[in-house]
């Protein structure tokens, strides 16, 4: 019984809908995030207990989800960084309140990468020796050069570092690789022509099509972009709507909640 509760057909394992979320904070509430069991059995789309105390736990525990981290979280999850490497679950039970997936977002995109500036001369080498490594798995990259986060990291290698990259003029082979790749992706996609080009940075890829390009044409271009941004949406509204959150009340009158409301 206890396998087929866990592993059977039945087992749902895609991602959490909307409405199992607010169901799943409801019954949490109601059994006081203790009672696993029943409330799997309550949410009724086929998640084991361990699956619903999880997604709670990880993503919906307003308790876990604080936003403003403390000085002191901060000292102590460095120091524990420095003692268990990046083993988040060991770090979060020096952490109160603090889930595992939050304690390594908080690291990675905060703590970690905290130099601003020139790259040194050894993280460069370090960098180098960390492609050689990895690839271009950057956030792996990250363990190697503890001093910058995954985007410097990748921004510095593609655009300064990147052996294949080449200085000066253009070859009729990288212009024919251009002119295919602008074609292709059209005028600003300027990351994708630079993967495409193969020896050129996204900068330099914009530069050499501002050189070869008329003013008109660079009007043209901007006036279209500009064109663009004034659209409005197919349902007739320029302005964006964000997401806000709802209370526990709010959930409660939702329909889609519970097929026994009336």
């Amino acid at each position: 019984e206890r396998y087929w509760r866990c592993f059977g057909p039945a087992v749902k394992k895609l991602k959490f809908s909307k409405q199992e979320d607010a169901k799943l904070i409801l019954l949490a509430n109601k059994y006081s995030a203790l009672e696993w069991e029943k409330i799997a059995e309550e949410l009724g789309t086929g998640r084991t207990p361990i699956a619903c105390l999880r997604r709670y736990q990880q993503g919906l525990n307003p308790d876990l989800l604080r936003r403003e981290w403390t000085e002191e979280e901060d000292n102590v999850l460095r120091e524990a960084v420095a003692y268990y490497g990046q083993e988040w679950s060991e770090i979060s039970n020096l952490l109160e309140g603090r889930a595992s997936m939050q304690i390594a977002h908080r690291y990675r995109k905060s703590l970690l990468g905290s130099r601003r500036g020139y790259f040194a001369l050894d993280e460069d080498i370090l960098l180098m020796t960390g492609v050689k490594m990895y690839g271009a798995q950057w956030s792996d990259m990250s363990k190697i050069v503890s001093t910058r986060n995954d985007a410097q990291l990748r921004e510095r290698y593609v655009n300064t570092l990147n052996p294949a990259l080449r200085w000066g003029e253009w070859t009729d082979d990288e212009n024919a690789r251009f002119v295919e790749a602008l074609e292709k992706h059209g005028v600003g996609a300027w990351s994708t022509i630079s993967e495409a080009v193969g020896t050129r940075t996204d900068n330099q890829c914009w530069r050499y099509w501002k050189v070869r390009t008329s003013d008109e044409e660079r009007d043209r271009y901007k006036n279209t972009q500009r064109k663009r941004k004034r659209l409005p949406t197919k349902y007739g509204s320029r302005r964006r709507h964000t997401i806000t959150r709802v209370s526990i009340e709010d959930l409660q009158k939702s329909k889609d909640l519970d097929g026994n409301h009336s």
